[in-house]
């Protein structure tokens, strides 16, 4: 049961920072208006006490934020360690 709980919340977690990439990248290109504004910031909101850490230890390269792909790979193992450990 727990197992399934924390599997379910790392899936949730992962397709809301699949969603909050590619939200980012409508808003830079102007593409959605307001909804997608909004729809971001909510995203935002659930995920930036993940990735802000992950900010301060890894600086963008250019342009280009690798938090959110860093969290992705933190998210599948630990989704991989709780598939073994429990």
């Amino acid at each position: 049961m727990i197992k399934f709980i924390l599997l379910s919340v790392i899936n949730v977690m992962t397709y809301a920072l699949l969603a909050y990439v590619i939200l980012s990248w409508l808003i830079t290109a102007r593409i959605g208006g307001q909804t997608v504004g909004r729809i971001y910031l909510s995203l935002a909101q659930l995920l930036e006490p993940i990735l802000t850490p992950i900010r301060k230890i890894v600086p963008m390269f250019g342009t280009v934020d690798l938090a959110p792909l860093i969290a992705f790979i933190v998210l599948r193992v630990l989704s991989s360690f709780i598939n073994r450990a429990l």
